[in-house]
């Protein structure tokens, strides 16, 4: 629908079965009904849940995969989480959207979002955007790790500027390849964050098969 929800409207269930928007076609009126009282998900979406179970699983790691309405704000003030998708199809990103620096942002005029660099620093653009061109799709993905709500654990987010862009970017991490000096990040005791843009191409249609990193940040405690 080229939309967001906000996540006040989101949390209210009385606004799945009467959403603010309501388009002029009948059948489009009805099939929004219908997903607000059905629990739906991409295919590729379900795989990569289940995945990243396995890997937790491999490393003596515990976790359960939940539905993102079952959810609620108090959640995020305990134990850790992984958020895959953009506020258009998670809306609980928003909740730490002022801790990225690359943010996913709409465009003034259509439908196109960009990833806006807040703090560029030397040799970074402004804006990272998608580019599509008859045969292939450049996309970008931001990958964010950084505490809760009350600091006693994290969220992992990966917002992807399409549904291949979020897989990608979590094939990424599972596959464990980050180069040594992010590796060297990642085992300091004192990490409080850490930001990754990522660039990507695939065919129409088709995951990524390669990512390339464009930029990091990281803060310490």
């Amino acid at each position: 629908m080229y939309t967001e929800i906000p996540l006040e409207a989101y949390t209210q269930t009385s606004n799945r079965k009467n959403p603010a928007f309501q388009p002029e076609d009948l059948q489009l009126q009805t099939t929004l009904h219908l997903l607000g009282d059905t629990r739906t998900t991409t295919l590729d979406e379900a795989s990569v849940g289940m995945d990243f179970m396995q890997s937790l699983n491999k490393t003596g790691l515990q976790g359960e995969l939940r539905y993102a309405r079952d959810l609620h704000i108090r959640d995020f003030g305990q134990g850790s989480y992984i958020l895959i998708g953009n506020q258009r199809s998670d809306p609980w990103v928003t909740l730490f959207t002022g801790r990225n620096n690359f943010q996913f942002v709409g465009k003034p005029t259509g439908h196109f979002y960009v990833f806006r660099n807040m703090h560029p620093a030397s040799g970074e653009l402004e804006e990272y955007a998608p580019v599509e061109s008859p045969v292939e799709f450049t996309n970008y993905a931001d990958i964010t790790l950084t505490p809760n709500l009350t600091d006693s654990g994290y969220v992992l987010i990966i917002i992807g500027s399409d549904v291949p862009a979020n897989e990608a970017a979590t094939r990424f991490l599972m596959g464990g390849e980050l180069p040594a000096g992010l590796e060297a990040i990642l085992q300091r005791g004192n990490l409080r964050s850490l930001e990754i843009l990522l660039r990507g191409h695939h065919l129409h249609g088709e995951s990524n098969d390669k990512l390339a990193i464009v930029a990091y940040r990281s803060t310490s405690r």
